[in-house]
């Protein structure tokens, strides 16, 4: 069966000037609403024998809006054209310049397990905000920023088969936290050919168990990964408990790449348990057993 999967929201939008061809220092650019991005490829169509004979694809081009409430000072000064003069204002006087972004969504799937999905733009050049802004009535309302923007196949990003382009993502590691995505990106945007801040994922196993009209004993094993600091939790539900609320019994944690067993004591006879081994949101494995029918 496949997983039911989705993503929402955007966060942690970074944006990077291109100067010089290279990207310089990202700006955490806060107050984002939303990004769009729509993509245009013309095709051409060469007939031949009363047919198409070739079909030869143009260069991709891209366009959307970036939607915030407020952009940083030196989104202005760096990617629109403003000035920043002596006297502390600003002037549109000077030029464009071209830059690159990344941001994340949130993604959840249906064992309720949360990660991100980081997007990348390589190449744009963005317009200044248009200015639209009326007298507050009965209740203020916050003015939104849209900067519209154009972007092309990259001239110095290319993937690792050498092909230039404009547009890149990758999922972190499910469990990865807002902080993960913070110093991914504060480190510079993410590259098809670079380090992605996926390091090894944590590992977790149940073995053999075993069943009593009251208990369950059951080996399980565990390897700590790199990508979370939180240690692993083993938990009892009943099977029948879908939004795995309430903890029946907990299992000691046990130390990196070593086999244990326990024993979940005090059960009822002829039900359905599901043992969960987690660490953070992540889930590392899951297991069943029922246990026995009673005698008497």
């Amino acid at each position: 069966m496949k997983l039911r999967k989705g993503e929402h929201g955007i966060q942690n939008l970074f944006i990077y000037p291109i100067k010089n061809g290279a990207f310089v220092t990202g700006i955490e650019q806060l107050g984002s609403r939303g990004v769009t991005r729509d993509v245009s490829q013309e095709i051409t169509n060469f007939f031949a024998d009363n047919r198409i004979h070739l079909q030869v694809p143009g260069a991709k081009s891209t366009s959307g809006e970036i939607t915030a409430f407020q952009f940083d000072e030196e989104v202005y000064t760096e990617i629109l054209g403003f000035h920043k003069n002596a006297n502390g204002g600003f002037s549109d006087s000077a030029s464009l310049g071209n830059f690159g972004m990344a941001f994340a969504t949130k993604m959840l799937d249906g064992n309720k397990q949360e990660w991100y999905k980081v997007m990348c733009l390589y190449d744009n050049t963005a317009t200044e905000p248009g200015m639209d802004i009326v007298t507050d009535e009965d209740a203020g309302e916050l003015t939104e920023l849209v900067l519209p923007y154009t972007g092309k196949q990259s001239d110095f990003i290319k993937d690792d088969k050498g092909n230039p382009v404009s547009f890149f993502y990758f999922d972190m590691p499910i469990g990865s936290s807002e902080e993960d995505v913070i110093t991914l990106l504060s480190a510079g945007i993410p590259k098809p050919t670079g380090d992605l801040g996926i390091k090894n994922l944590a590992k977790g196993s149940f073995g053999d168990t075993t069943t009593t009209v009251d208990s369950i004993e059951m080996t399980y094993s565990y390897s700590k990964g790199d990508e979370i600091a939180s240690d692993v939790a083993i938990n009892l539900y009943l099977g029948t408990d879908t939004e795995f609320a309430n903890v029946i019994d907990t299992a000691p944690t046990p130390a990196q790449g070593t086999n244990l067993s326990y024993t979940f004591e005090g059960l009822e006879a002829n039900t359905t348990y599901v043992m969960r081994m987690t660490q953070g949101t992540r889930l590392l494995a899951e297991g069943y057993a029922t246990t026995l029918t009673s005698t008497l």
